[in-house]
């Protein structure tokens, strides 16, 4: 997360059936962010936070936080709970 409410990538790649940790850094001072993993976009709006495959706990910048996955292959979708309109992207996991 970089300063303006925003991630610094709209994609990410990762590794299937290994155990990865993702540093959702917030150095976006003074403003809370998260870092939430979903099967879909469409899962993340229908459903919501309950939906969430793994999510970090808010934290106020500057911060980190960390979130470790172990997914199948496939395409998966993340955002920002606190500001999910504008804060997305794509995990991809091969």
């Amino acid at each position: 997360m970089v300063p303006f409410i925003t991630f610094d990538r709209e994609q990410l790649s990762i590794p299937a059936g290994t155990e990865v940790t993702i540093v959702a850094d917030n150095i976006d001072t003074g403003l809370s962010h998260n870092f939430a993993v979903y099967a879909s976009r469409e899962v993340a709006e229908s459903e919501g936070q309950s939906a969430a495959l793994a999510m970090t706990e808010e934290c106020k910048g500057p911060c980190t936080r960390q979130l470790t996955l172990n997914l199948d292959t496939g395409e998966y979708f993340f955002r920002c709970e606190v500001h999910p309109p504008i804060m997305t992207g794509t995990l991809i996991v091969q």
